[in-house]
């Protein structure tokens, strides 16, 4: 027999098979229990006890008082057998049996046709167990009540079954003539058998309804057809309860209990208040099996540990579906089911496992209170689990595990096809003191849902693992205590997840213990949608920290992830502790939605920029950050394709003392930002955290941002992104706070920006967007002129760099740019790339608008730039590459440098208004600009610029081997109050034309120096002033004494001095070839003249070439004879060097004349001997037909 005083055992049955001595000697403390059960029987009753006399040794009744006194019955060892056609006990009386103090088993036994009423009290001598079978049913009253000293088992089977394979039966009475003095092992059913009722709800000596209960130790058992809790109570201190409805077959009363598939249940209903509790010293066992469990209305199954004595197992088993569900009516207490401990001995574990659970305004929990461990919790539900919450009222409905002492939580575990947690219920295993939470584990083969909030809309639904005092509700009833416990894990395995209207998974600690980690794998997707209605509460991921402990990570792996509009995933800290990471993996996509972009602009743009953003506000994104002098964790994604749509944002940022996380995204495919965002940013004094992207092709538009920021001494993150394929930047949005793009800023503080590293194949700026490093802002509300060293940025495309346009209202212009509004200096600009395009407004810029000095701005392209147009309308007009001081455009006066300007390109061209500047429109002196290339061309007023306004002018150095000016075009450093700047040029070729300048003047300080070294200089030449002309200027408006120079370094050549009249003389082509051997034919032959190109070249480089190709002549073989006489030819011995028709003609390379004044030439560089030449040369020739 099971001895539940020693270690837990989930088969409670299992003790009934081994010693009816332990049924004195085996017990364990086990908590109050209350069921409710409906009213089923059969036959009818009666308030009698009347034997059958179909023992050998019958029964017999004594009425004495107001109780009827039982005796008799046959004896057979330990055992005592009695036997009534009739058992009912009426209201105010009793039934005894007086037994011998030996007597170890009590065998009741019913043979009429009538169920048995107990609605008083049975009682038996010594220690004896009591068993009280009739098939027909039992129903226990109100009244009914136990007194015996040992356990009792009430039962609706046809017979008890014992070790030595007899029989004791209420069905076939005749059939037990040979008594067994064994131990009852099984229970044989009929085919319908009759139901078990209680409503007994009687007192103890202290006046706490107990209903029948059995003494501390001892074991209460209630087996039959359908089993009914009608507000009765059944209670078993420290001991065992069961309770098991089965249609027939046999039950095991010790052994192995039938596997539950091979048995027919019947239901099993508690209803209206009814207990069923094993609550002592060590919390005893309690084991319900059934069809269809139902414990309703306020019912509840519970098992206490109150000492040191471990507690034993709660299971319940239902075929088909358990149902825990309602409050009471009288005082609002949920339905439950529960395994505590409040002493030094651990709580039992408690188990659920049916093919539905159904908890709705109910509770399942397994905590600990004082220094035990508390229970582990399991649920397994082959198709679903569904948990329905209810008005808070400072208790938690659904699965709850957790310490509210210095003991550790069990874990808890959910293993179903669907789990579905809504309207406030939670599944939750926690701590709110020194002990440790217990981990979560939800395995979910289909679908886990979270659902919204309670009805009052006071709590979330939620699946959590926490360590913290809990909701205010929690505080108010149980008080405020100090969190040392650790979170536990929380773990999520399904096909897909969805949380949504409110709801939450989390992990979190508000103390010193640490937080949980968060992981979730869901093979389909995850979906986090929404908020609450009243938006209180907005449904997310979390693993947060609010006190000393640390932040637990949080991993998400699945094939999609959706998040919607008000929702979030987040790894926060508040206070001292570190944040978690947060590891997000999905194959396919990852998609988040915001909640509109004009709620982005103000919730998440505007409070940043005027630093009202709070950690605690962030919604509609994914998120790290920290609050408190706790670092922030990283977040790491990797997927498919990421979408950012409608104001959602993925951010790593620091509100505190302490450091952001990096962001660090790795995508197959495309990342998608519209008017959404990704950032880092530092609102305090925390160092930000860096943002690092990895993708085939990103796409920024409609007021995206991807951006770090510092808003205070620490630096900035840096930003590095890398794609295969292109980064697209577009169209930012009428009224939006800031451009679209890609930025790194310092703002209002001296924190360093970070630098802007991208490397792709192509690089597209349209309709406003950006690329900028800035230190201070330029904002729709004006200037801040604060800030730290700006940072760089570097842009390098294999293939081109495409900027075009301006934004739809004007505002902004497409750009590169690093820009200081502060003291601070700018950063570095560097582009590298096959070809750079800026047109219709867009351009490239390093500039000072305030004190700080501006960076330099470096392009290198190896095939071209191309700078065309102005925007059509706006204040940005002229496309360009720019590296200015100051703007006629902002309220402030930049002092500061201009940036220097370096490019390095084959073919530049600039044209129909497009700019190179390093200008300064203020105070601030301009920059330098150098530019290397093979062609530059201005068309159409193009231009390139170093002019100032009281600065230094700008110095240009222009290096190529042709430099085109048309059509109004200009290369100039022109200055205001200031000398104008210096002009350096070296070319092969200078043309100007149309009206096209190089100018260094000045309007009230000294002219510039204008130095030209050029080998052929067209169109333009030196002018004192300007005229229509196309001309080359250094001048100034305070007179000629204060121009400045122009040094042409070009050869003087005056070409038609240069030429030389050629003999007319000089060679007779005509003559040549009619005393040719060639001409010795008797033929007619025409005539052939070569008038050449005149001496010239096809372009000013080329050198002298034939108008025609000349195959080349074969010459006269070596070995020719002195002999008249033509050498005899045999056989192989023809001469290698004599040439023969169809062979090539080679160039002549040598020239001979013969000794009666022929000119010959050869294909030899010596001159040919006369007297080598052979004269049958010229008849070989003719024979061969020329």
């Amino acid at each position: 027999m099971m001895c539940f005083n020693k270690q837990p055992n989930d088969n409670i049955a299992e003790g009934w098979g081994n010693s009816l001595q332990s049924w004195r000697t085996c017990g364990t403390a086990i908590a109050t229990v209350t069921i409710a059960i409906f009213t089923v029987g059969k036959g009818n009753l009666n308030a009698q006890i009347v034997p059958d006399n179909s023992l050998v040794n019958p029964s017999t009744v004594t009425p004495e008082g107001d109780r009827l006194i039982l005796e008799g019955g046959t004896r057979s060892g330990d055992n005592l057998f009695h036997s009534f056609s009739e058992f009912s006990v009426p209201r105010d009386t009793g039934a005894w049996f007086n037994n011998g103090l030996d007597i170890q088993n009590i065998f009741t036994r019913v043979t009429g046709n009538s169920i048995s009423t107990i609605d008083g009290l049975m009682s038996a001598n010594g220690s004896a167990n009591l068993f009280l079978l009739n098939p027909n049913g039992i129903v226990f009253g109100a009244n009914a009540r136990l007194d015996l000293g040992g356990s009792f088992v009430a039962t609706t089977a046809s017979e008890i079954q014992f070790a030595d394979r007899l029989t004791y039966s209420a069905s076939n009475p005749q059939n037990g003539a040979i008594l067994s003095n064994r131990v009852p092992i099984g229970l044989g059913f009929g085919s319908d058998p009759g139901a078990i009722v209680n409503r007994s709800v009687a007192a103890d000596a202290e006046g706490n309804p107990v209903g029948l209960q059995v003494r501390p130790g001892r074991e209460l058992r209630a087996i039959g057809g359908e089993i009914r809790l009608d507000g009765g109570r059944l209670s078993a201190p420290g001991g065992a309860i069961e309770l098991t409805a089965i249609a027939a077959g046999s039950w095991p009363l010790g052994g192995e209990v039938p596997e539950p598939e091979s048995l027919e249940y019947r239901d099993i209903r508690a209803i209206d208040r009814a207990r069923i509790d094993a609550t002592g010293d060590g919390g005893g066992a309690i084991a319900v099996r059934g069809r269809n469990v139902e414990i309703r209305d306020g019912s509840q199954v519970v098992s206490f540990t109150r000492g040191g004595t471990a507690g034993q197992p709660v299971n319940l088993y239902a075929r088909e579906g358990l149902s825990l569900v309602g409050r009471s009516p009288s005082d609002g207490e949920p339905s439950r089911i529960s395994s505590q401990t409040v002493g030094s001995g651990d709580a039992g574990h408690l188990t659920v496992d049916a093919q539905t659970v159904l908890v709705d305004d109910g509770v399942i929990s397994a905590t600990t209170s004082s220094t035990g461990r508390g229970g582990d919790l399991t649920v397994r539900a082959t198709e679903s689990v569904e948990l329905v919450g209810g008005n808070f009222n400072a208790q938690l409905l659904g699965l709850v595990n957790a310490t509210l002492g210095r003991g550790d939580a069990g874990d808890l575990t959910v293993e179903t096809g669907r789990l579905q947690v809504r309207e406030g219920a939670v599944v939750v295993s926690g701590t709110r003191s020194a002990g440790n939470a217990g981990n979560l584990t939800v395995r979910a083969r289909e679908e886990i849902e979270a659902i919204g909030t309670s009805p009052d809309g006071t709590l979330a639904s939620s699946l959590q693992t926490a360590a913290t005092d809990g909701p205010d509700a929690l505080r108010e009833r149980f008080g405020t205590s100090e969190v040392t416990g650790n979170a536990g894990n929380l773990t999520l395995e399904t096909g897909r997840l969805l949380v949504r209207d409110g709801a939450v998974i989390s992990t979190s600690t508000e103390g010193s213990g640490a937080g949980g980690t968060l992981n979730v794998s869901a093979s389909e997707a995850i979906a986090v949608e929404g908020t609450s209605g009243d938006r209180r509460f907005a449904s997310g991921l979390l693993s947060d920290t609010t006190g000393a402990g640390d932040g637990g990570d949080a991993t998400l792996r699945t094939g999609r992830l959706t998040l919607g509009e008000g929702a979030l995933i987040s790894v926060r800290t508040f206070a001292t502790g570190n944040g978690g990471d947060l590891n997000i993996e999905a194959t396919e996509s990852i998609i988040l939605r915001g909640s509109g972009f004009e709620s982005f602009q103000r919730e998440f743009i505007g409070a940043a920029l005027s630093r009202q953003l709070s950690l605690a506000q962030l919604r509609n994104g994914i998120f790290t950050g920290a609050a408190g002098s706790g670092n922030s964790g990283n977040i790491h994604i990797q997927t498919g394709d990421l979408s950012l749509l409608d104001g959602a944002a993925i951010s790593t940022s620091t509100f505190g003392e302490g450091s952001g996380g990096n962001l660090t995204i790795a995508a197959s495919g495309t990342v998608e930002a519209v008017g959404s965002g990704l950032f880092g940013a530092t609102l305090a004094n925390g160092r930000a955290g860096n943002l690092e992207l990895d993708a085939r092709r990103l796409v920024i538009r409609d007021g995206a941002s991807v951006s770090t920021v510092t808003f205070g001494p620490s630096p900035g993150g840096q930003v590095k992104i890398r794609t295969t394929d292109s980064v697209d930047v577009r169209s930012t949005p009428p009224g939006s706070l800031t451009p679209t793009g890609i930025f790194t800023n310092t703002i209002g503080s001296t924190g360093a920006a970070g630098d802007i590293a991208i490397a792709t194949a192509r690089v597209r700026l349209e309709d406003g967007g950006q690329m900028l490093t800035n230190s201070g802002a330029n904002t729709r509300d004006g200037v801040i002129p604060f800030g730290g060293s700006g940072g760089n940025l570097t842009v390098t495309a294999s293939e081109s760099v495409e900027l075009s346009g301006i934004a739809p209202d004007g505002r902004v212009s497409s750009a590169l740019g690093t820009s200081t509004f502060s003291a601070a200096d700018a950063g570095s600009l560097t582009i590298s790339t096959g070809r750079l395009i800026l047109r219709d407004g867009a351009g490239a810029f390093a500039s000072a608008e305030g004190s700080g000095n501006g960076g330099t701005l470096s392009v290198n392209a190896s095939e071209s730039i191309a700078i065309s147009g102005s925007a059509s309308q706006g204040r940005f007009r002229p496309s360009g590459l720019f590296a200015t001081s100051g703007s006629d455009l902002l309220p402030q006066e930049a002092t500061g440098r201009g940036g220097d300007l370096q490019v390095n390109t084959r073919d530049l061209i600039v044209r129909d208004g497009g700019q190179i500047s390093v200008n300064s429109v203020e105070a601030g002196d301009a920059g330098t600009l150098f530019v290397d290339a093979e062609m530059i061309r201005l068309e159409n007023g193009g231009q390139i610029n170093g002019a100032t306004a009281a600065g230094s002018g700008g110095n240009l150095t222009l290096e190529a081997r042709q430099i085109q000016l048309r059509d109004r075009s200009q290369i100039t450093t022109d200055a205001g109050s200031s000398n104008g700047g210096n002009i350096a040029i070296a070319a092969d070729t200078l043309i100007a034309l149309e009206n096209s300048d190089i100018t260094a003047n000045a309007r009230e300080g000294r002219g510039g120096r204008v130095t030209i070294a050029a080998s052929g200089i067209f169109g333009t030449a030196f002018r004192e002033v300007q005229t229509p002309e196309s001309d080359i200027t250094a001048s100034s408006e305070l007179g000629p004494e204060f121009g400045g120079t122009v040094e042409i370094n070009a050869p003087e050549v005056n070409l038609l001095d240069a030429l030389t009249q050629l003999s007319t003389e000089f060679v007779n082509a005509e003559q040549l070839v009619a005393e040719s051997c060639l001409a010795r034919r008797n033929r007619d032959s025409g005539s052939f003249t070569v008038t050449g190109t005149g001496g010239l070249p096809e372009d000013p480089y080329g050198a002298t070439s034939d108008r025609y190709d000349l195959s080349p002549i074969r010459g006269i073989g070596d070995n020719a004879s002195n002999s008249r006489q033509r050498p005899p030819l045999s056989s192989g011995s023809a001469r290698e060097t004599t040439w023969k028709i169809g062979q090539p003609i080679r160039e002549a390379r040598g020239i001979a004349t013969t000794a009666d004044g022929r000119t010959v030439l050869g294909t030899s560089p010596r001159a040919i001997a006369p007297e080598l030449l052979d004269p049958d040369v010229c008849d070989r020739v003719g024979e061969s037909g020329l």
